[in-house]
């Protein structure tokens, strides 16, 4: 899976209850592999989401897809 946009609006970095954050934990409690592209939010997103075996972070939206 692909999640493309983390932030809850577009060009800013703020992840303060994004819907995206809950989907992409419950996707990775139910064993997928997520791979995250927000070309604004992708440092804030990895303090709440650390990559690991199960969660990457691409460096574009070409490579997350």
């Amino acid at each position: 899976m692909a999640a493309l946009g983390v932030a809850f609006k577009g060009d800013t970095d703020d992840i303060r209850d994004s819907p995206a954050i809950g989907i992409i934990k419950k996707l990775l409690e139910a064993g997928a592999s997520v791979t995250v592209y927000d070309p604004a939010a992708m440092e804030r997103t990895q303090e709440v989401l650390p990559p690991s075996e199960k969660l990457r972070y691409a460096g574009g939206i070409l490579e997350a897809a």
